[in-house]
């Protein structure tokens, strides 16, 4: 759970995000609870490429030493218009009001994601933007990758399905209309497949309105039944669809290691680590389960128990773990679990793609040849009886 906690400090009106009620020498004018629950689909924006170009830009030169505020008068030169050109000139006003940048874009938080922020805050507080912002960089462009992977392995399936639905309306337009004349002929001694296919026919036409209503109540329901139960259907998504699961942990995992490492790498100790690369997973079940391990290691518990009690990692994860917390080296042991679930997710793929590709060419082929028999078989009987 996290609360937004607004105070008074220095005779200012602050405000900030946090994960514990931990209110120790503040003082606090309201606290606010962040609904954990919200549904958050945001799986691919159009404008995900121009922010990793935008990025890596800023990147390279920070790395050639120019000043921060240089660099974004550069690059502003470069964008006429444009979403890019929003953001510099987001970034650009926070420096000359000398207010922090992570601040000044939450406005963009929908469109730029949890990263960026994250980033530009640890940049910030530690003094090391460039350091940051290259990370920031990394994560971003391999995050770009797996989604292009991701949206090519689906890609078939997807023209497969779009296939079907397409040939399903022009048969019902216009195929069985043509053939629709000869089934009456038969009166009741039309063949089980043929009935079944006009009575499916006569349903959609007669009630195609009162169907898409339907539908549009039954995606309402399905939204709101998710909205208010993101737990459990979170945790079904992670834990019990053969094949899909196993994919979805592995995406999560593989997202989760590869920021820690990189806020590691960036001078910040492993706890707080987890505390922000927790967020990087849209899925409340695992967020639970991470939020339970920080609190355990908070309490004192070891950090290959407490990984080792949610319940939630491979053996292979906490054992490499438990080889971190003993020579100390978090650095080198979060970019090998990066490496080991980055190739798990891979083959996860391949195994998923593999299913389901025979499984949905089964599905249509049967529904095909179903649908070749309903309409052909009273032409064979009828050609039969004129013989």
């Amino acid at each position: 759970m996290q609360y937004k906690i607004i105070y008074q400090e220095d005779q200012k009106i602050k405000s900030k995000i946090v994960d514990t009620l931990d209110t120790n020498n503040l003082n606090i004018i309201k606290i606010e609870e962040i609904n954990s629950n919200k549904l958050n689909l945001r799986l691919y924006s159009s404008h995900d490429d121009e922010i990793v170009l935008l990025f890596y830009e800023i990147s390279i030169l920070l790395s050639s030493k120019l000043p921060l505020k240089d660099i974004i008068e550069i690059l502003l030169k470069s964008y006429q218009k444009g979403f890019q050109r929003d953001i510099l000139k987001t970034i650009n006003k926070a420096l000359e009001d000398g207010q922090p940048i992570y601040q000044s874009l939450q406005k963009w938080q929908n469109e730029l994601g949890y990263l960026p922020l994250l980033f530009f805050k640890l940049g910030e507080e530690n003094g090391n933007l460039s350091v940051a912002l290259n990370s920031l960089y990394e994560i971003l462009d391999e995050n770009q990758k797996i989604k292009r992977k991701i949206k090519t392995v689906f890609q078939y399936p997807l023209i497969l399905l779009i296939s079907f639905f397409i040939s399903l309306g022009i048969i019902f337009s216009f195929v069985i209309p043509k053939f629709e004349y000869l089934f009456i002929q038969f009166g009741d001694n039309l063949p089980l497949s043929t009935a079944i296919l006009l009575w499916i026919k006569n349903i959609l036409y007669q009630n195609y309105s009162i169907i898409f209503i339907l539908l549009f109540i039954l995606l309402f329901f399905l939204h709101f039944t998710i909205t208010t139960h993101r737990y459990y259907f979170d945790k079904i998504l992670f834990c019990s669809i053969p094949y899909f699961s196993k994919m979805k942990r592995y995406l999560i995992f593989y997202k989760f290691f590869l920021s820690a490492s990189l806020i590691v790498k960036s001078k910040h100790n492993f706890q707080d680590a987890l505390i922000y690369s927790k967020h990087t997973a849209n899925n409340q079940y695992f967020l639970d389960k991470v939020s339970h391990i920080i609190q355990e290691i908070n309490n004192g518990t070891s950090l290959n128990q407490a990984f080792k009690n949610s319940n939630l990692f491979e053996e292979i994860n906490i054992r490499m773990i438990s080889v971190g917390e003993n020579i100390n080296n978090f650095e080198l042991i979060l970019e090998n679990l990066t490496y080991l679930n980055k190739q798990q997710l891979t083959k996860s793929l391949d195994e998923f793609i593999t299913i389901l590709n025979p499984f949905l060419i089964f599905i249509i082929s049967s529904f095909i040849l179903w649908l070749v028999l309903a309409i052909m078989t009273p032409v064979w009987e009828m050609s039969n009886f004129i013989k």
